[in-house]
């Protein structure tokens, strides 16, 4: 089975730059040359199934959230290489809903490594105590 999005390229490569993975990472994880990784970032059109669920594994999200990408998303990021460092900001676009989504499952994301620190510090402060 292949899936036949015009854009699937396009929003797996925004995917791509948004999580900080390069293409030579990805052709790795794959088991695919970095050109022929490149290649499914600029034709897309048509991607086997079974290559497009080890896409979203890599990702950590499922198809369907790749496929339902906005591809209004805009990465800017600016580098000052004259003085041998990187300088770069990464400012994305969201709509306002987008924005809200993000917020909540960050701070969801975010109390479950609290708890799962203050569990572990339990476990030391147990085990110190016996």
């Amino acid at each position: 089975m292949e899936n036949t999005n015009d854009n699937l390229g396009r929003k797996i490569k925004q995917l791509r730059i948004i999580k900080n993975y390069s293409q030579e990472y990805m052709a790795e994880c794959l088991g695919i040359s970095q050109s022929a990784y490149s290649n499914i970032e600029k034709k897309g059109g048509t991607i086997q199934h079974d290559r497009l669920k080890k896409i979203a594994d890599i990702f950590g999200v499922s198809i369907e959230e790749i496929e339902n990408i906005e591809l209004g998303i805009t990465v800017n990021i600016a580098n000052n290489s004259n003085k041998g460092d990187i300088n770069g900001y990464v400012n994305n676009l969201y709509n306002q809903q987008n924005k809200d989504v993000l917020l909540e499952q960050t701070m969801l994301n975010l109390n479950q490594l609290a708890k799962s620190i203050e569990d572990l510090v339990n476990a030391i402060k147990k085990e110190k105590t016996t």
